[in-house]
């Protein structure tokens, strides 16, 4: 899959959007695995904006499609990355895992249980495999949040939006 976003963009607002609530920041980064075989300058373009831009990492969201089962080698690599970058302890203590199309329809539902496939055993599947791949950091590893999301109504309502905006 290509990513959408080309270069690291900074967004910054309010919590909520209410006025005297605390700042947030939000980066958001050139996708990884991408099909065009740009992991390497993407994250290296990612490290570099953090550093430059933030200084450092309160939040790291790895972002994975949850129709598929996958925690590759490039993903994993991409992690180590960071963690030379940043820390491995300060990337594990702030990371969160998003599983994206992770649909709550019926049909979607009932095709995963057809399959035995639910949060808490997908869950576990990415908790086993990161600790395989990083074994000092299996009690922060077990506290990482993992979070599913069902954006496929999301998209929509973005393209719709946009397309309002558009005249």
């Amino acid at each position: 899959m290509e990513s959408q976003t080309i270069d690291p963009l900074h967004y910054k607002g309010s919590w909520l959007g209410l006025e005297g609530e605390p700042d947030i920041r939000v980066i958001d980064t050139p996708g990884l695995s991408d099909s065009r075989g740009l992991d390497e300058d993407h994250i290296l373009s990612i490290i570099n904006f953090m550093k430059k831009e933030v200084g450092r990492l309160d939040l790291l969201v790895l972002t994975f499609n949850g129709q598929d089962e996958r925690l590759d080698e490039g993903s994993i690599n991409n992690i180590k990355i960071f963690c030379d970058s940043f820390g491995e302890d300060q990337v594990f203590k702030n990371l969160l895992i998003l599983t994206t199309h992770w649909s709550y329809s019926s049909d979607a539902r009932w095709e995963r249980k057809k399959k035995n496939i639910n949060e808490k055993l997908r869950k576990e599947w990415f908790i086993q495999k990161l600790k395989e791949k990083f074994p000092r950091q299996k009690a922060a590893i077990d506290k990482i949040p993992l979070v599913f999301m069902s954006n496929m109504d999301f998209a929509k309502e973005i393209e719709m939006w946009s397309d309002d905006h558009d005249n």
